[in-house]
């Protein structure tokens, strides 16, 4: 099916990049559950002034993209891929290989993406998920699938162009405090005419998704510590400190398995939807990630080591490992 996303591009002209002839480094972010592109539209343009070619796109099922009978793993990874060769971002003369940003849902995604496709990303960034406390979510699954359920059902809900307006209706989950003008812009994205009912509007995500994917599959068997860890790129954990999600237990769990290998940011004051009531300080602790990775020399939990861009030695960090082992 057509998949949809949008894309902004640098006009910042890198010293670097123009006497070597090279193209900007570039940025993908992935949307969670019935979310779509646009929810990345007011944070996208901002990494454009930090020198990132950027994309973010609407899985199947979601927003303007179409549908399959079949959606999530084996699926999405392979959509994010084909964006990327679209987009021209794995051309042999980009600065560097694309860094996955996923939020939610979108954080299992990416996991999965750099973990089938190991070569082609420099970077992933788990955006409050993806790394859930494995005795706290196998303890409450039922209560994790029940809850996630509920954005949708097998029906098209239609609501009259005259009485119900998005911003209304658009309710996030979990509740939470997201700045105005964000959510009104969201809520506008949202939305599509019904095929079934003259004059209403109703949602453009699938209805039936959470029939084609197994959502607890995803949080159980893809976004484990151990699968973090072991990617053969960069990673980063970025959450909302008062998340309803990513709890104080798996924080905690993070913090201690993860290590120093992999940096764990919390976003003061933010809650799980961090992006859409804290853009600007996560703007902030992303721009500070993806510079640390041109600058720093690290390793990851299996040993495996990885060098600054220009691949000259560097001056140890915070943010790197015990490189004298």
């Amino acid at each position: 099916c057509n998949i949809h996303y949008l894309h902004w591009k640098t006009n910042m002209k890198l010293i670097d990049l123009k006497k070597d002839n090279l193209t900007p480094p570039s940025i993908v972010f992935v949307h969670g559950t019935s979310a779509h592109a646009h929810w990345f539209h007011h944070i996208g343009p901002l990494f454009c002034k930090s020198g990132y070619d950027v994309i973010a796109l609407s899985l199947s099922g979601h927003g303007d993209s179409g549908t399959k009978e079949i959606l999530g793993r084996d699926v999405w990874e392979h959509e994010i891929v084909a964006v990327c060769k679209d987009a021209t971002l794995f051309d042999e003369n980009r600065f560097s290989k694309p860094i996955l940003v996923g939020h939610s849902l979108g954080s299992f995604v990416v996991e999965e993406t750099a973990h089938v496709y190991p070569n082609l990303f420099h970077g992933v960034v788990v955006l409050d998920g993806g790394v859930p406390h494995p005795l706290k979510w196998r303890s409450e699954a039922g209560i994790v699938l029940d809850s996630s359920r509920s954005f949708s059902s097998a029906k098209e809900r239609a609501y009259s162009n005259a009485t119900i307006i998005p911003r209304d209706r658009l309710r996030l989950a979990p509740p939470q405090q997201v700045l105005p003008f964000i959510h009104e812009h969201i809520a506008n994205n949202s939305i599509k005419p019904s095929a079934t009912k003259k004059d209403c509007w109703t949602w453009k995500f699938d209805p039936d998704a959470y029939s084609k994917y197994e959502f607890v599959d995803y949080c159980l068997n893809v976004g484990t510590p151990e699968l973090v860890q072991n990617l053969n790129c960069r990673v980063a954990i970025v959450h909302g400190e008062n998340s309803l999600i990513v709890l104080k237990e798996a924080q905690d769990f993070m913090r201690y398995f993860l290590g120093t290998n992999i940096p764990v940011i919390a976003i003061p004051d933010a809650g799980h939807h961090c992006f859409l009531d804290q853009p600007l300080a996560v703007v902030a602790a992303l721009r500070m990630c993806f510079a640390e990775w041109n600058r720093s020399q690290t390793i990851n939990g299996k040993g495996t080591d990885f060098f600054p861009r220009n691949n000259k030695k560097s001056v140890l960090s915070n943010f790197d490992g015990d490189l004298s082992k």
